[in-house]
Protein backbone atom coordinates (compact mmCIF):
# COMPACT_ATOMS: atom_id res chain seq x y z
CA UNK A 1 0.00 0.00 0.00
CA UNK A 2 1.41 3.46 -0.55
CA UNK A 3 2.43 5.87 1.94
CA UNK A 4 -0.27 8.14 1.36
CA UNK A 5 -3.08 5.71 1.51
CA UNK A 6 -6.10 6.65 3.73
CA UNK A 7 -9.24 5.24 4.91
CA UNK A 8 -12.38 6.79 3.26
CA UNK A 9 -14.84 8.09 5.25
CA UNK A 10 -17.85 7.76 4.56
CA UNK A 11 -21.19 6.63 6.24
CA UNK A 12 -22.16 3.10 4.47
CA UNK A 13 -18.52 2.11 3.91
CA UNK A 14 -15.52 1.54 5.22
CA UNK A 15 -12.20 0.71 3.55
CA UNK A 16 -8.82 1.80 2.50
CA UNK A 17 -7.83 3.35 -0.89
CA UNK A 18 -4.51 4.13 -2.44
CA UNK A 19 -5.97 7.37 -4.34
CA UNK A 20 -7.35 9.98 -3.93
CA UNK A 21 -6.35 10.96 -0.21
CA UNK A 22 -8.92 10.79 2.87
CA UNK A 23 -12.00 13.12 1.47
CA UNK A 24 -11.39 13.59 -1.96
CA UNK A 25 -14.46 16.10 -2.18
CA UNK A 26 -13.66 19.37 -1.09
CA UNK A 27 -16.52 19.26 1.24
CA UNK A 28 -18.22 16.70 3.03
CA UNK A 29 -21.71 16.13 4.38
CA UNK A 30 -21.72 16.24 8.23
CA UNK A 31 -24.15 13.10 8.84
CA UNK A 32 -25.19 14.64 12.59
CA UNK A 33 -26.55 18.35 11.27
CA UNK A 34 -26.34 17.61 7.41
CA UNK A 35 -24.69 20.16 6.39
CA UNK A 36 -21.63 20.58 4.11
CA UNK A 37 -17.86 21.43 6.05
CA UNK A 38 -14.81 21.68 4.44
CA UNK A 39 -13.01 18.18 4.38
CA UNK A 40 -10.11 19.76 6.36
CA UNK A 41 -12.32 21.19 8.94
CA UNK A 42 -14.39 17.62 9.50
CA UNK A 43 -12.83 16.88 13.11
CA UNK A 44 -13.23 21.48 13.92
CA UNK A 45 -16.49 21.31 12.70
CA UNK A 46 -17.71 17.61 14.89
CA UNK A 47 -15.98 19.23 18.01
CA UNK A 48 -18.80 21.94 17.66
CA UNK A 49 -21.81 20.09 16.03
CA UNK A 50 -21.39 16.85 18.17
CA UNK A 51 -19.54 18.25 21.66
CA UNK A 52 -22.25 16.18 23.45
CA UNK A 53 -20.97 12.91 21.40
CA UNK A 54 -17.65 11.16 21.35
CA UNK A 55 -17.49 11.42 17.61
CA UNK A 56 -15.03 13.79 17.25
CA UNK A 57 -12.37 11.97 19.91
CA UNK A 58 -13.72 8.70 17.51
CA UNK A 59 -12.38 10.98 14.10
CA UNK A 60 -9.32 11.85 15.84
CA UNK A 61 -8.28 8.63 17.32
CA UNK A 62 -9.22 7.56 13.46
CA UNK A 63 -6.11 9.89 12.06
CA UNK A 64 -3.64 9.42 14.63
CA UNK A 65 -3.62 5.71 13.60
CA UNK A 66 -4.06 5.90 10.03
CA UNK A 67 -0.86 8.35 10.31
CA UNK A 68 0.99 5.67 12.27
CA UNK A 69 0.21 3.88 9.15
CA UNK A 70 1.29 5.67 6.64
CA UNK A 71 4.67 6.45 8.93
CA UNK A 72 5.40 2.63 8.74
CA UNK A 73 5.20 2.22 5.22
CA UNK A 74 6.56 4.98 4.61
CA UNK A 75 10.01 4.06 5.97
CA UNK A 76 9.35 0.21 4.04
CA UNK A 77 9.30 1.61 0.87
CA UNK A 78 12.18 4.57 1.28
CA UNK A 79 15.09 1.92 2.43
CA UNK A 80 13.92 -0.41 0.00
CA UNK A 81 14.15 1.58 -2.40
CA UNK A 82 17.78 2.72 -1.17
CA UNK A 83 18.68 -1.29 -1.09
CA UNK A 84 17.48 -1.30 -4.51
CA UNK A 85 19.63 1.67 -5.46
CA UNK A 86 22.77 0.90 -3.57
CA UNK A 87 22.37 3.97 -1.21
CA UNK A 88 22.95 4.17 2.58
CA UNK A 89 19.60 3.31 4.87
CA UNK A 90 17.71 5.74 6.47
CA UNK A 91 16.46 4.08 9.89
CA UNK A 92 13.46 5.90 12.00
CA UNK A 93 15.15 7.75 14.65
CA UNK A 94 18.26 5.83 14.28
CA UNK A 95 17.24 2.72 15.57
CA UNK A 96 17.57 -0.40 13.16
CA UNK A 97 15.10 -2.98 12.51
CA UNK A 98 18.03 -5.71 13.26
CA UNK A 99 19.73 -4.98 16.01
CA UNK A 100 18.28 -5.60 19.66
CA UNK A 101 20.37 -2.29 20.85
CA UNK A 102 22.29 0.87 19.63
CA UNK A 103 25.89 -0.76 20.74
CA UNK A 104 25.09 -3.38 18.61
CA UNK A 105 24.40 -1.61 15.84
CA UNK A 106 27.78 0.20 16.60
CA UNK A 107 29.56 -3.14 16.10
CA UNK A 108 28.41 -3.67 13.18
CA UNK A 109 26.01 -6.79 13.68
CA UNK A 110 23.69 -6.01 10.95
CA UNK A 111 26.59 -5.67 8.09
CA UNK A 112 26.56 -9.16 7.15
CA UNK A 113 22.77 -9.55 6.29
CA UNK A 114 22.39 -9.38 2.45
CA UNK A 115 19.33 -6.86 1.00
CA UNK A 116 17.06 -9.15 0.83
CA UNK A 117 17.72 -10.35 4.72
CA UNK A 118 17.43 -6.46 6.01
CA UNK A 119 14.62 -6.38 3.72
CA UNK A 120 12.80 -9.63 5.60
CA UNK A 121 13.60 -8.54 9.11
CA UNK A 122 12.02 -5.00 8.31
CA UNK A 123 9.01 -6.68 7.06
CA UNK A 124 8.50 -8.99 10.13
CA UNK A 125 9.48 -6.19 13.17
CA UNK A 126 6.61 -3.84 11.50
CA UNK A 127 3.75 -6.34 10.73
CA UNK A 128 2.25 -6.64 14.31
CA UNK A 129 1.98 -2.81 14.51
CA UNK A 130 1.30 -2.28 11.27
CA UNK A 131 -1.91 -5.01 11.67
CA UNK A 132 -2.68 -3.42 15.03
CA UNK A 133 -2.70 0.66 14.08
CA UNK A 134 -4.72 -0.67 10.84
CA UNK A 135 -7.44 -2.89 13.08
CA UNK A 136 -7.60 0.07 15.42
CA UNK A 137 -7.90 2.56 13.00
CA UNK A 138 -11.13 0.88 11.22
CA UNK A 139 -12.65 0.73 14.93
CA UNK A 140 -12.35 3.76 15.80
CA UNK A 141 -13.68 4.69 12.07
CA UNK A 142 -16.76 2.29 12.75
CA UNK A 143 -17.21 4.07 16.43
CA UNK A 144 -17.47 7.44 14.73
CA UNK A 145 -20.19 6.72 12.23
CA UNK A 146 -22.39 4.57 15.18
CA UNK A 147 -21.75 7.47 16.84
CA UNK A 148 -22.75 10.09 14.96
CA UNK A 149 -26.14 8.24 13.86
CA UNK A 150 -27.15 8.01 17.52
CA UNK A 151 -26.17 11.59 18.03
CA UNK A 152 -28.74 12.37 15.14
CA UNK A 153 -31.29 9.92 16.18
CA UNK A 154 -31.20 11.69 19.89
CA UNK A 155 -31.54 15.07 18.47
CA UNK A 156 -34.50 14.12 16.45
CA UNK A 157 -36.49 12.22 19.35
CA UNK A 158 -35.28 15.45 21.68
CA UNK A 159 -37.05 17.63 18.98
CA UNK A 160 -40.01 15.72 18.47
CA UNK A 161 -40.74 15.75 22.48
CA UNK A 162 -40.39 18.99 23.04
CA UNK A 163 -42.72 19.64 19.30
CA UNK A 164 -45.04 17.34 21.01
CA UNK A 165 -44.98 18.92 24.40
CA UNK A 166 -45.34 22.19 22.87
CA UNK A 167 -48.47 21.44 21.13
CA UNK A 168 -50.40 19.82 24.62
CA UNK A 169 -49.15 22.77 26.59
CA UNK A 170 -51.85 25.38 28.14
CA UNK A 171 -50.26 29.05 26.92
CA UNK A 172 -52.36 29.96 29.79
CA UNK A 173 -50.76 28.01 32.16
CA UNK A 174 -47.40 27.29 34.56
CA UNK A 175 -47.81 23.96 34.42
CA UNK A 176 -45.87 21.54 32.09
CA UNK A 177 -47.36 19.73 30.29
CA UNK A 178 -46.52 16.29 31.42
CA UNK A 179 -45.64 15.35 35.00
CA UNK A 180 -41.69 14.93 35.08
CA UNK A 181 -42.73 11.11 37.24
CA UNK A 182 -45.34 10.34 34.31
CA UNK A 183 -45.52 11.54 30.84
CA UNK A 184 -48.98 10.30 30.03
CA UNK A 185 -48.71 10.77 26.09
CA UNK A 186 -51.86 10.34 23.73
CA UNK A 187 -52.22 6.71 22.78
CA UNK A 188 -51.48 8.04 19.14
CA UNK A 189 -48.23 9.90 20.45
CA UNK A 190 -47.39 6.67 21.86
CA UNK A 191 -47.50 4.84 19.09
CA UNK A 192 -45.36 7.58 16.78
CA UNK A 193 -42.84 7.43 19.64
CA UNK A 194 -42.47 3.15 19.10
CA UNK A 195 -42.46 4.01 15.40
CA UNK A 196 -39.34 6.15 15.40
CA UNK A 197 -37.64 4.10 18.06
CA UNK A 198 -38.07 0.89 15.84
CA UNK A 199 -37.00 3.00 12.83
CA UNK A 200 -34.01 3.63 14.54
CA UNK A 201 -33.10 0.09 15.93
CA UNK A 202 -33.21 -1.02 12.60
CA UNK A 203 -31.15 1.52 10.85
CA UNK A 204 -28.48 1.63 13.99
CA UNK A 205 -28.51 -2.73 13.37
CA UNK A 206 -28.33 -2.17 9.68
CA UNK A 207 -24.97 0.28 10.15
CA UNK A 208 -23.59 -1.89 12.48
CA UNK A 209 -24.03 -5.21 10.33
CA UNK A 210 -22.59 -3.37 7.29
CA UNK A 211 -19.58 -1.55 8.82
CA UNK A 212 -18.44 -4.77 10.33
CA UNK A 213 -18.87 -6.67 7.72
CA UNK A 214 -17.04 -4.53 5.03
CA UNK A 215 -14.20 -3.71 7.88
CA UNK A 216 -13.39 -7.67 7.67
CA UNK A 217 -13.65 -7.81 3.80
CA UNK A 218 -11.62 -5.07 3.78
CA UNK A 219 -8.80 -6.21 6.59
CA UNK A 220 -8.67 -9.41 4.29
CA UNK A 221 -8.49 -7.84 1.08
CA UNK A 222 -5.98 -5.13 2.54
CA UNK A 223 -3.54 -7.50 4.46
CA UNK A 224 -3.82 -9.62 0.82
CA UNK A 225 -2.46 -6.74 -0.88
CA UNK A 226 0.02 -6.05 1.20
CA UNK A 227 1.49 -9.24 0.93
CA UNK A 228 1.39 -9.11 -2.34
CA UNK A 229 3.43 -6.11 -2.58
CA UNK A 230 5.96 -7.20 -0.10
CA UNK A 231 6.61 -10.67 -2.83
CA UNK A 232 7.46 -8.20 -5.18
CA UNK A 233 10.15 -6.76 -3.22
CA UNK A 234 11.60 -10.05 -1.71
CA UNK A 235 11.57 -11.31 -5.38
CA UNK A 236 13.12 -8.03 -6.98
CA UNK A 237 16.36 -7.98 -4.16
CA UNK A 238 16.75 -11.99 -4.40
CA UNK A 239 17.31 -11.02 -7.45
CA UNK A 240 20.00 -8.04 -6.61
CA UNK A 241 21.74 -9.96 -4.31
CA UNK A 242 22.15 -12.91 -7.00
CA UNK A 243 23.86 -10.61 -9.31
CA UNK A 244 25.74 -8.74 -6.69
CA UNK A 245 26.53 -11.07 -4.19
CA UNK A 246 29.50 -8.71 -2.38
CA UNK A 247 27.34 -6.09 -1.56
CA UNK A 248 27.72 -4.28 1.72
CA UNK A 249 25.16 -2.90 4.10
CA UNK A 250 25.65 0.92 5.05
CA UNK A 251 23.68 3.09 6.85
CA UNK A 252 23.18 7.13 6.60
Amino acid sequence: MAPNASFSFDYRVTHLEEQPPPFPQLTIECEVCDTFVDRAELVEHLEACAHDSSAPYMLKMMFLHQAKLENIEKWIDLNYKLLCDGHPLQLPKGICYHCPNPEDHRNERCKHLTRLEYLQTMLTKTEEDYQWHFTEAQRFLTKTQIEMLSLKQRRYLDDYFKKIEGENSDPTSNEPAFTAEEKEYPASTCAEIRSIERRNNEKMRDLQEDVERKSRENYIFQMEKRRNRHEEMIDYLTIKDRVSPDFELEFA
